[in-house]
């Protein structure tokens, strides 16, 4: 039989997590890809309804626009602004098709995770990029990580953001060695030192439930 002092000072039990932790790689073809193995792929509805999108374009450049010799101003007919409102209703058309699937996943990810690990994005910077901008600019990265951000403070989690630097693509989930490279190609992360074998954003999205677990160790400390 052990018998306990009640007098005697006990030491602080370590930091348990208490809360779903988990991480999200966003990216192209997955525009999230959570490290619990929830993916949300890119329907792509700009590329879908950019067949569409340029017939109208071409059809209001048709149209008729003069301008007013005394003001200067260009004047536009009731054609043009009946073709203008067209194409902007597709434009709405397929920012609702994105925002909609974007608000479905992140409402599931606030109400079932109460911590995330994110990684911080150069977007200027991916957008910059001529064969990637309008791929990046229709998976909505951006979007998808600010409405994730809201969500999950309204419902009184907490999101940690890593900078653009980690090496959240890199680093073994496995062992944690650091690759010198991994080109964008490479879908599949093949460690040298522990032999793991796994897809290139669950791992990163390891890496990042990683990081979200030592910050908020650090905020219990």
């Amino acid at each position: 039989m052990v018998c306990v002092n009640p007098t005697r000072h006990q030491e602080r039990a370590p930091f348990q997590t208490l809360v779903t932790v988990v991480g999200i790689d966003v990216g192209i073809k997955h525009v999230a890809v959570v490290s619990d193995g929830r993916r949300l792929q890119n329907q792509r509805p700009l590329a879908s309804h950019l067949k569409k999108l340029g017939k109208l374009q071409r059809r209001l450049s048709k149209k008729q626009k003069t301008k007013d010799p005394e003001t200067k101003r260009t004047v536009f007919s009731k054609n043009y602004e009946k073709q203008r409102l067209k194409v902007a209703r597709k434009h709405q058309q397929i920012a609702n098709i994105r925002r909609d699937i974007q608000h479905k996943f992140t409402t599931e990810v606030a109400r079932t995770c109460g911590v995330i690990g994110i990684e911080d994005l150069n977007l200027l910077g991916m957008m910059a990029n001529r064969k990637l901008s309008r791929a990046v600019a229709d998976a909505a990265m951006g979007q998808l990580l600010q409405f994730l951000k809201t969500k999950v403070a309204n419902a009184g989690g907490d999101v940690f953001i890593a900078s653009r630097w980690f090496p959240s693509t890199k680093r073994c989930c496995g062992c944690g060695h650091v690759k010198k490279r991994m080109p964008l190609k490479h879908r599949t992360y093949r460690c040298q030192n522990c032999e793991l074998v796994i897809d290139r954003d669950v791992n990163a999205a390891c890496n990042l439930a990683c990081f979200a677990t030592d910050m908020l160790r650090q905020l219990h400390a």
